[in-house]
């Protein structure tokens, strides 16, 4: 079944993921787009991200 403190994780490892929030607590989305390790760091995300959401959430 799932919880909403599952879904509170969630949020915040997508946001900590999506958003690389530098010393002056400023946004650099830009960061994550640099490399391709990022990137296939990104897409491996979305998939276990759809995944959880698939097993968790939908059973």
């Amino acid at each position: 079944m799932y919880r909403i403190k599952d879904g509170a994780l969630l949020i915040k490892i997508t946001a900590l993921l999506f958003f690389h929030v530098t010393a002056k607590d400023e946004i650099c989305l830009y960061d994550i787009f640099r490399s391709a390790i990022n990137i296939n760091l990104l897409l491996f995300y979305c998939f276990v991200f759809v995944l959880c959401f698939v097993l968790f959430v939908k059973t």
